[in-house]
């Protein structure tokens, strides 16, 4: 009787022992480090654009400095897991009054070297008449894009008026960095 009372205490012991060591040695992608980085940019919109056909407006090279942000968030560029557009939007600066009642659609898409490009926001059958626009945000990791040096940002707008005079738009997106100092 005692023989099989220390098996199963050995046994018990010995189970426990394992899943902690398991446990212990997996990386949950829910914890660590969350942290957001947020980059603008700014396209210009040429008046007389022709209508409904999709046109490309290309940022300058856009430095994101994330490795110093990693620093400053106690982590490096090894350690993240992902990272995700957590908002995005379109904002007009000029002219004064103008708003996106001449844009049909508008997708923002990231690019770096040796990557291929990704979308990051959109909205589609735009009926804004503000000067502001919520973006609807795919779900897609966006992590080796803020890894790199520099991205490109391209805003392809289709429009359905003709504009008679050149609009300036500010791109803005947040996005939300995670990591993993287990990692």
């Amino acid at each position: 009787m005692r023989k099989i009372t220390s098996l199963k205490i050995i046994t018990s012991v010995l189970l426990i022992g394992i899943s902690c060591a398991m446990l212990s040695a997996c990386k949950d992608k829910k914890a660590g480090i969350k942290f957001n980085l947020s980059y603008n940019s700014s396209f210009t919109i040429k008046k007389s654009t022709i209508i409904t056909l999709p046109f490309n407006l290309i940022s300058a090279p856009i430095t994101t400095n994330s490795e110093s942000e990693f620093q400053k968030n106690n982590t490096n560029a090894e350690k993240v897991i992902e990272v995700n557009a957590l908002s995005g939007t379109l904002s007009i600066t000029a002219p004064e009054g103008a708003t996106f009642s001449f844009v049909k659609d508008a997708y923002l898409y990231i690019n770096a070297d040796g990557l291929s490009e990704n979308l990051v926001a959109f909205k589609e059958n735009i009926a804004n008449a503000d000067n502001v626009i919520t973006l609807d945000l795919p779900s897609v990791d966006l992590a080796p894009y803020i890894k790199a040096k520099s991205f490109v940002l391209r805003l392809e707008v289709t429009t359905d008026e003709t504009l008679t005079k050149d609009v300036e738009v500010n791109a803005n997106v947040l996005f939300r960095v995670k990591a993993n100092p287990l990692k």
